[in-house]
């Protein structure tokens, strides 16, 4: 319900975004961390395999590790 929310939000121009330098690899390992328990109730491996040139985007981090874990 709150993604729903905040799609409403941004839609509407009426969500906050907190833009910072932002290291990507980091925040998609939060998400994979957030999201393992409930992967391995249900047998599921998570894997990320990264390009050697990966580094860092300006973005909202919280963001963007709601938009890896919805994946």
């Amino acid at each position: 319900i709150n993604d729903l929310l905040d799609t409403s939000r941004l839609m509407t121009g009426n969500l906050v975004l907190n833009l910072s330098p932002t290291n990507v690899v980091q925040v998609i390992e939060a998400a994979i961390e957030n999201i393992r328990p409930a992967a391995e109730e249900k047998a599921i491996r998570l894997t990320a395999d990264y390009a050697k040139n990966v580094g860092e985007i300006t973005c909202d981090p919280h963001r963007l590790q709601q938009i890896i874990g919805n994946l």
